[in-house]
């Protein structure tokens, strides 16, 4: 992951009290993936992938976290347990493609290009009277603002003119009638956390965010 931090804790000057302000920008092709594998003969087995492709953390009296894509951005989680029907096999992917955390600051973020997430989950629960222990978990999310103001809230902004999609697959792959599985799947294509009351979301291209289970 690539991880940007800016703070501006001096007071400063009436005229000029200070800043805070990071930006990213990509014009050709980023890259992120994460890949997990176990294997059981007996037993148990857990995989857990996660790959987050941009985080940018800012506090202080003024400034912007700027994120602007016009290439290609793909983030990408694979888990996958693999063992006999009558074991436990725990799998866990998640996938953030950005991630912007403000306080004081006001968050820019842009999408001309292909954005992709992606999480994909294998695995498979087993029956313990009536509960079901493990199975397939993903969860995969595009964009993330998170504002940190308060009632005066963040000032934020999300433009996307090119194309975001996001994926999350999560398979129970010991599924039977008697034992029905357990997988989970949750993909989010903008999210909007905390205090953020004015934030302006404008889509002009494609938003594409789909949550499959199979088995589960």
């Amino acid at each position: 992951a690539i991880q940007q931090y800016a703070y501006s804790y001096g007071e400063g000057t009436k005229d000029n009290p200070g800043s805070a302000s990071v930006a990213f920008a990509n014009a050709g092709k980023l890259t992120v993936s994460a890949n997990a594998a176990a294997t059981a003969a007996e037993g148990w087995a857990s995989a857990e992938a996660s790959a987050t492709g941009v985080v940018q953390y800012g506090s202080g009296p003024s400034g912007t976290l700027s994120f602007a894509n016009s290439g290609t951005f793909d983030v990408s989680a694979r888990a996958e347990s693999v063992g006999p029907d009558d074991q436990s096999l725990w799998a866990d992917a998640s996938a953030l493609g950005y991630r912007g955390v403000a306080s004081g600051l006001s968050i820019d973020v842009s999408n001309a290009g292909a954005f992709n997430v992606q999480a994909y989950a294998s695995g498979h629960s087993i029956s313990e009277g009536e509960w079901y222990s493990n199975g397939a978990y993903s969860g995969a999310v595009g964009i993330e603002v998170v504002g940190e103001d308060g009632a005066a809230g963040t000032p934020a902004t999300v433009l996307n003119t090119g194309t975001l999609t996001v994926s999350a697959t999560a398979i129970d792959t010991a599924a039977t009638a008697s034992v029905p599985g357990l997988a989970w799947a949750s993909a989010t294509g903008i999210l909007l956390r905390g205090s953020v009351p004015n934030a302006e979301v404008t889509n002009t291209g494609t938003i594409m965010a789909s949550a499959v289970t199979a088995n589960g």
